[in-house]
């Protein structure tokens, strides 16, 4: 069952025959319980007031900003799990895309707009393309990065192999000069025509084009570039299997572990 009226609980509910919208009260024999509510303060309520009548069955509660490890136990014999949608979009483009496979010794990626969605692109990249110690992958955010810095200055923003993080401001004379050289550039915000244009015409032929894509849309039919494409589509990324299974997403921290404890050294200790 899946309530709330967001654009994302729409999505589920039009791309899963099994799913069934109740804007009500729950419906207490239901399995699964997805709570999708336009902000996060509905769906905590929403899972508080109703937390007996959803005793001991799964409970998914779509966050926005806030951070699920600050929030109190919202009940001991409920099985509840947080996602967030900008995760399971940053998941399933790295699934598709497959960096990995590509196996670089060198590679640059541009991420062009640094809000939710940027942040978590580049988290879950940072997590699931590590290729080899000798890889470097270097990441260049164009967009407001200063509370990401502040949150990870504990790390002196130093990686375990050779991947670099390096910040600039969005559409400045820099970004411009610096996407001549990129493999690999991500849009993060909803479709501009004049953006993707000056993108595609700042960056090499060889470069891969991605854009946020949320409808159905294929902008890329109309557009004489093989290396534009979507990514995001709402009718492919919202299924119960990629909210439900973090598979990916484990796998990921039992690869980081694994690389971690072989090739750590004395001055990662």
């Amino acid at each position: 069952v899946v309530y709330g009226d967001s654009v994302y609980a729409e999505a589920l509910c039009e791309n899963e025959k099994k799913a069934v919208s109740c804007k009500a009260e729950p419906i207490a024999y239901a399995k699964n319980h997805f709570i999708m509510f336009d902000s996060e303060l509905e769906n905590l309520s929403f899972c508080h007031k109703y937390r007996k009548r959803m005793k001991k069955k799964n409970i998914y509660v779509c966050m926005h900003e806030m951070n699920d490890m600050l929030l109190k136990k919202l009940g001991a014999d409920s099985k509840i799990k947080f996602f967030h949608p900008n995760d399971v979009i940053a998941r399933s483009f790295w699934k598709e895309r497959q960096l990995w496979m590509d196996a670089p010794q060198e590679y640059r990626i541009a991420i062009i707009g640094f809000g939710s969605l940027g942040r978590r692109l580049l988290e879950k990249s940072l997590l699931l393309n590590l290729v080899s110690a000798e890889q470097k992958v270097q990441y260049y955010i164009f967009g407001d990065a200063k509370h990401f810095r502040v949150s990870h200055s504990h790390t002196g923003m130093q990686l375990m192999n050779q991947d670099q993080l390096l910040f600039f401001d969005e559409n400045s004379e820099e970004q411009w000069e610096l996407l001549e050289n990129m493999d690999l550039i991500i849009l993060t915000e909803n479709t501009d025509m004049g953006l993707i244009q000056k993108v595609l015409c700042s960056s090499n032929s060889t470069c891969e084009v991605y854009y946020y894509s949320p409808k159905a849309d294929r902008l890329c039919d109309f557009i004489e570039a093989e290396r534009l494409q979507p990514y995001g589509r709402m009718d492919e990324v919202f299924t119960l299997e990629n909210i439900k299974t973090d598979k990916l997403y484990q796998n990921a921290i039992e690869l980081n572990k694994r690389y971690v404890e072989r090739y750590q050294s004395e001055e990662w200790e």
